[in-house]
């Protein structure tokens, strides 16, 4: 007799998309509106050790503090890398912010499309679970991939972020299923892994370097879905 077939969820960042380039050249271009020249490498050096400092925060924030908390981001960053004096740090954050809220910042990895298409034509139930902010909901829609999604839990929408074992909780039930019912896949083995191990799901594998999306679902499938 057949399994009952798991509900699936995709991290995002990483697993299924990436900054269509290093975060220091938007950084740099942006500043270079308002006659601010830095160097990307430095902003972007920057920025990536404010992101991991910063990933300490309080859990459960409001969609409107998540803005808040990028806007800290982004002062910080220019804080590491010397902001000019008069920087017109207000008007700068809002351009920055709209930015990344464009699809055509992002880039889907090659083996996305391919993969959400064969696990729809199979029938699965997916979604998608993210520490994200407001704007990935639009992002989904404007790169095609919202169609795929029964269930979307984002960090700033469901009030907790993996890996806590409440965001794993609400994850759950916005997908209408046990714990034993869920897989996650991911590329974070701190973030996503311990998270879902400790919060009882039933397995989550971890995309990895140059890791296939269309493997790893041959591998579900031949595990979960005999």
């Amino acid at each position: 007799m057949a399994m009952s077939v798991p509900f699936l969820f995709f991290d995002v960042g990483g697993t299924l998309l990436r900054t269509a380039r290093p975060v220091g050249e938007l950084y740099g271009e942006i500043a270079r509106h308002y006659g601010v020249k830095a160097d990307a490498g430095l902003l972007d050096a920057a920025f990536r050790k404010v992101l991991r400092e910063q990933r300490t925060r309080e859990p459960g924030l409001r969609s409107a503090d998540d803005r808040a908390w990028w806007r800290h981001v982004v002062a910080l960053t220019w804080e590491g890398v010397g902001r000019p004096e008069g920087f017109p740090t207000a008007d700068y954050f809002e351009e920055l912010y709209a930015a990344y809220a464009r699809p055509d910042q992002w880039r889907l990895f090659p083996d996305v499309l391919p993969a959400l298409e064969r696990a729809a034509d199979k029938g699965w139930p997916l979604g998608v679970f993210s520490n994200w902010d407001v704007r990935l909901r639009g992002l989904l829609h404007g790169l095609g991939l919202a169609e795929y999604f029964e269930a979307i839990a984002i960090s700033s929408e469901i009030g907790a972020e993996k890996p806590q074992r409440l965001a794993f909780e609400r994850a759950g039930q916005l997908a209408g299923r046990s714990e034993r019912e869920l897989i996650l896949i991911g590329d974070d083995p701190e973030i996503d892994l311990r998270g879902a191990r400790e919060a009882g799901w039933l397995d989550c594998r971890l995309r990895g370097e140059g890791g296939d999306l269309g493997r790893i679902l041959e591998e579900i499938e031949s595990q979960y879905c005999r």
